[in-house]
C-alpha cells in the first residue's frame, strides 16, 4: 500500500491517506462457515470467482466489505476491512457492473479511521 500522511486544518488529527489493490469481498461470505460463499464459491481459494450479484444481496450490504489478498500458495486472505460509512459508495459502484461480474481487482483509496477501518473515498477497477 502507498500511505501519506497530512494534519488537518481544525485538529491535532493525523489523517492516513492510504491507496490498496486487491478484489472486493463482502464480510458475510468472508465468514461464511462453510468456507462456501453464498453465490457457491470457495472463500479461500475462489475469491477471484465472487460474483456482483452476490455482493450486492442484503446480507453482504449490510455486513461491509473488504479487501483480499492472495498468497504465494493461492489462497486468499483479509487485507483491509472498511467502515460502515463506505457501504454506500461500495454499492454504488458496483451496481454499475453486471451482475454476473467477477474477479473483481480494484484500488480503494482512503483514509483510516481510529478504529482501524478504512473509509473510501475513491474506487477503481484495474483490470
Amino acid at each position: 500500500s502507498i500511505m501519506s500522511a497530512h494534519h488537518t486544518d481544525d485538529s491535532d488529527e493525523i489523517v492516513i491517506n492510504v491507496v490498496y489493490e486487491g478484489w472486493l469481498y463482502d464480510n458475510e461470505c468472508l465468514h461464511s462457515p462453510t468456507g462456501i460463499a453464498l453465490d457457491g464459491t470457495n472463500v479461500t481459494h475462489g475469491v477471484h470467482d465472487h460474483m456482483v450479484a452476490c455482493m450486492l444481496l442484503d446480507a453482504c450490504i449490510e455486513s461491509g466489505y473488504l479487501l483480499m489478498h492472495k498468497s504465494l500458495v493461492d489462497m486468499y486472505h483479509p487485507v483491509v476491512i472498511f467502515s460502515d460509512s463506505s457501504t454506500a459508495t461500495i454499492v454504488e459502484w458496483l451496481e454499475g457492473f453486471p451482475r454476473d461480474m467477477t474477479d473483481l481487482y480494484v484500488t480503494v483509496r482512503g483514509e483510516y479511521q481510529m478504529d482501524g477501518l478504512l473509509v473510501v473515498n475513491q474506487i477503481m477497477m484495474i483490470r
